[in-house]
């Protein structure tokens, strides 16, 4: 069973959110921080990541998760934070 662990901060009742919508979350996200940083391709990204195009189209398909370290990789290509591809936090 997949864990069921977070929640919306400040919301009177707890939200749990599923891993599975933490992966489209993330996913949709990622494809968003790939494009703003001037990659109009997924293979252009995973080519520049190091990775094959098919493992990067699974992570923007949302079917699979990047390895941490891949992730802190992806953050500096594109630009952006763990926490917004995540949890889709700004600051």
């Amino acid at each position: 069973m997949p864990p069921e662990f977070f929640t919306r901060t400040g919301a009177t009742t707890p939200r749990t959110v599923t891993t599975e919508a933490i992966r489209k979350g993330f996913a949709r996200r990622l494809r968003a921080a790939r494009v703003a940083a001037g990659y109009d391709s997924a293979r252009a990204f995973a080519k520049a990541l190091g990775v094959h195009e098919m493992t990067y189209g699974r992570w923007e398909r949302g079917e699979v998760d990047p390895p941490l370290v891949t992730l802190v990789h992806i953050c500096q290509l594109a630009q952006t934070t763990p926490d917004f591809l995540l949890l889709n936090r700004k600051d």
